[in-house]
């Protein structure tokens, strides 16, 4: 409220009652300022102002609200300069002119006389204005604990959410440059802050993934909800790990309309299963060159539907008593999906294995296992057939197993 004496309230008082008065009794009514906060409002610093002093900082402030610049510098003119209202008079009239970089000057203003409400308060109708969010939140909260108020705490919380927003996308803009560190430093500074903000959790496990830190990650990452997104995180946590069990539990709690749902599921259990692969599997995975042992290996471990149709009978082959891979050669060619020369009891272990050698050998897998007979892509690929590759590496002949077998397709169903 405007510092008004009781001498100049009773003299107004007086103006009014008496007869034919009207017009003193306008003049005497303090103006109002309606689009700007008051200068003159509890609580005020610097020293008291006389109350022709006051009155003329609120007929300056009001004529700048009418766009009368002339008059409202001329009014402010004659007051004292370096008084904190009217500092404050003269930045809200230049404001409500529509001069640029008042927000600096409001904030400093605000700054030095900390305690003075009505100066937080403009800096932060002029820091808003000159697109200053940090600005605008520190007057707001300055505002707040001045005038408490709901309206002052909704726009802190706006505000504080925004600077975590922006704080956010410069983390995942971090992210990705590739500067996973930084991200994850970033990530988790605004955590230390702001410990619900699930959007900074889940930047900053998939930073911590990136830089290799999955220890760090898996403890941020259990407090993340069971949805998709976190449900995926708490996957890819797990395979860092190196919890192929666990991820591949995970993986298959996600919705079947997840687009990545199949192959993240089919990865896990497939690096579950190759952490108990005998060696001479893992050999053949790896190989860069497939043999006909490597085959037979590849061919028992992708589809395990084909030890239960190996039902043939058991061939002695003299090249295969000291390998690793005796028993699954046993296996194929009980399972009539791979033979050797029962007469010369050879199976040609080492050789490597070609294209048509491959074609064949998928073609009876299908048949064994009552699949439908692959469609060989000839002439260039055509939508839903199967692709002999050049390089034929174990990698490749796993993917292959598994496509003709119906082990690794929707919706999943793989062991």
């Amino acid at each position: 409220m405007a510092r008004v004496s009781l001498l100049g309230r009773r003299l107004a008082t007086a103006l009014c009652l008496g007869a034919g008065a009207l017009a003193a009794c306008r003049t005497a009514a303090p103006p109002r300022i309606e689009t700007v906060p008051d200068p003159l409002l509890a609580p005020l610093v610097g020293a008291a102002l006389s109350d022709a002093a006051a009155r003329t900082v609120g007929l300056a402030v009001s004529a700048a609200e009418r766009g009368d610049w002339e008059r409202a510098a001329k009014l402010l003119s004659g007051l004292p300069q370096d008084h904190p209202v009217v500092r404050l008079a003269q930045l809200e009239a230049r404001f409500l002119r529509g001069e640029d970089g008042i927000g600096a000057a409001a904030l400093n203003l605000a700054r030095e006389h900390h305690g003075y409400a009505a100066a937080w308060e403009f800096a932060y109708l002029a820091a808003t204005r000159a697109g200053d969010p940090e600005s605008s939140l520190e007057a707001a909260r300055a505002a707040a604990e001045f005038r408490p108020s709901a309206r002052w705490w909704e726009i802190i919380r706006e505000l504080e959410k925004a600077a975590l927003d922006r704080t956010l996308g410069r983390a995942a803009a971090l992210l990705a440059r590739g500067d996973a560190e930084g991200a994850f430093r970033a990530a988790r500074d605004l955590l230390n802050e702001s410990p619900g903000h699930s959007g900074a959790r889940m930047l900053a496990v998939r930073a911590a993934l990136a830089a290799r830190r999955p220890h760090e990650a898996a403890s941020l990452v259990a407090a993340l909800e069971d949805n998709a997104e976190g449900l995926e995180l708490k996957g890819r946590v797990a395979e860092a790990l190196e919890q192929w069990d666990l991820a591949a539990g995970l993986f298959a709690r996600l919705p079947l309309s997840h687009p990545s749902r199949c192959e993240m599921l089919n990865g896990a259990r497939e690096q579950a299963r190759l952490v108990n692969a005998p060696p001479h599997v893992n050999r053949a995975l790896t190989s860069t060159v497939v043999t006909r042992r490597g085959l037979a290996a590849l061919l028992v471990w992708q589809a395990p539907g084909l030890v239960a149709e190996a039902d043939g009978p058991v061939t002695v082959f003299e090249d295969i008593v000291q390998i690793a891979e005796r028993d699954d050669i046993v296996t194929v060619t009980r399972g009539r999906v791979m033979s050797g020369d029962a007469l010369a009891r050879r199976f040609a272990p080492d050789r490597a294995v070609g294209g048509r050698e491959l074609q064949a050998t998928l073609g009876r897998l299908a048949a064994v296992l009552g699949r439908a007979e692959p469609r060989w892509c000839v002439g260039g690929a055509a939508e839903g057939c199967v692709t002999i590759p050049e390089q034929i590496n174990g990698r490749a002949v796993a993917e292959l197993i598994r496509e003709v077998s119906g082990e690794g397709g929707e919706p999943c169903k793989r062991r």
